[in-house]
């Protein structure tokens, strides 16, 4: 199975979010779109890992002690860069505590044999992919005009999910959940 770990949006953010795109949308109707359902900002994608195992990863990930804490989705921008736009992505106001959180996913799934984390944390959430390179080109200058922000959501759960891609697109099916203690810091 194809697992990764992710801190989801609630659902009222991730509607709010999807409606502010529309005129995003519009302007580059060939991208393909990521539904709300499916926002979530991936901590750590793990791939391939065996079925008999997956117990094991979830103890890992269990043992993650980390307290709750708030998130403001801020910011778009283009990766891999704004003149090659293959994916448009919303970010958060403050990286730090998602960049914490996902360091302590990391060394979890390295305790079970999950290689490290190459490249820096980059929190980002996916919002839409180009099927063609000129796709996203349209949104430069829309994105280029400032940092909008969406809105804020209190983080206390991180979750385990399998991807499976189908026809109609990529499905995300949680596996297990993870709480986060405490108050929100």
């Amino acid at each position: 199975m194809r697992l990764f770990v992710a801190v989801s949006l609630e659902s009222g953010l991730a509607a709010l979010l999807y409606s502010a795109l529309a005129p995003y949308r519009a302007k580059a109707p060939r991208a393909r779109w990521v539904p709300p359902a499916n926002y979530h900002f991936t901590l750590k994608f793990i791939g391939s890992w065996p079925e008999p195992r997956e117990s094991e990863l979830i103890g890992a990930l269990e043992r993650v002690h980390a307290r709750a804490f708030s998130i403001t989705l801020a910011g778009l921008g283009f990766f891999p860069a704004p003149n090659r736009p293959r994916l448009l992505w919303a970010g958060v106001r403050d990286p730090q505590p998602l960049a914490w959180l996902a360091d302590l996913v990391d060394r979890a799934c390295i305790s079970v044999g999950i290689p490290a984390e190459a490249q820096p944390f980059s929190p980002h959430l996916t919002i839409a992919r180009a099927v063609a390179p000129p796709d996203l080109r349209s949104l430069e200058s829309e994105i280029a005009d400032g940092r909008p922000t969406w809105g804020s959501q209190v983080v206390q759960a991180f979750h385990l999910f399998e991807s499976r891609t189908l026809p109609s697109g990529p499905v995300y099916t949680p596996r297990a959940s993870f709480a986060l203690g405490g108050p929100a810091a």
